[in-house]
């Protein structure tokens, strides 16, 4: 199922763009099965559509972070049923932490990019990787929230760094029910980790600064939303420790 680029029509996607939010809008615990059908159905014809509907997708959940985990049980439906296309490769994709970011299938067997092909799941974390930075940058505004800077904040009736901080944490729990389809394996949630809680290999490793309350309270969030996914298997356990021994070396 592995399809050639194809020429972009504005209107086509336009209309692709209206039909996906319509749908995404619409999909809760209660209609997901129809709704799902109904994504499935989307007529995506270049790699370009997939990476359109996979950034909704990811936004939706951002931002109605109370059916989170409905949004990533989608993305590991579509995943499974979206074409792959064929991609050009970039010089300058997925850099930085982004490379560093493992992926497996829905199935749970383990997926490798060639760099020429791309399937839905990699459209969703090509996303979310450059929004990990984005959020989580050491020169941020999320790295000098603290809880002086937030009673200041709330003083003042900063909306935009309340916004912010909904979006982070959002994007965390994200992140954990991403894990919870298969879409993210241990070793990327323990990378997000270590780097939410400025940790090393180990929990003694952590940097003696410490992480900014901002992202102690996203790392939490990440834990709890994978959490019940963690305790299955012997490895997620020790994850699940390792995140907990961070969060109690915090200062």
């Amino acid at each position: 199922r592995v399809r050639p680029p194809a020429p972009v029509v504005v209107a086509e996607v336009l209309d692709l763009r209206r039909e996906a939010l319509s749908l995404l809008n619409k999909i809760s615990p209660d209609n997901e099965a129809a709704i799902l059908a109904r994504l499935e159905a989307l007529p995506l014809e270049t790699v370009e559509d997939l990476r359109l509907v996979a950034g909704l997708t990811v936004e939706k959940a951002i931002n109605d972070p109370f059916f989170s985990q409905v949004y990533a049980r989608a993305i590991g439906q579509l995943s499974l049923r979206y074409p792959v296309f064929q991609v050009t490769p970039s010089a300058d994709a997925a850099g930085g932490f982004g490379q560093d970011i493992g992926r497996t299938w829905s199935g749970g067997a383990p997926f490798e990019a060639s760099g020429a092909y791309m399937s839905f799941a990699e459209a969703v974390l090509e996303r979310c990787c450059p929004l990990f930075e984005e959020l989580f940058a050491e020169s941020g505004a999320l790295a000098a929230w603290d809880g002086e800077a937030a009673g200041a904040a709330e003083d003042q009736g900063d909306n935009d760094m309340h916004r912010l901080r909904q979006r982070s944490r959002a994007y965390a729990r994200l992140l954990g029910h991403l894990f919870s389809a298969q879409l993210l394996t241990c070793d990327a949630l323990r990378r997000f980790i270590s780097r939410l809680l400025r940790c090393g290999q180990g929990a003694t490793e952590q940097s003696p600064a410490g992480p900014p309350q901002a992202w102690v309270e996203c790392a939490c969030e990440l834990v709890q939303s994978a959490g019940k996914s963690l305790t299955s298997t012997p490895f997620g356990k020790g994850l699940l420790m390792y995140a907990i021994d961070c969060l109690e070396r915090c200062p």
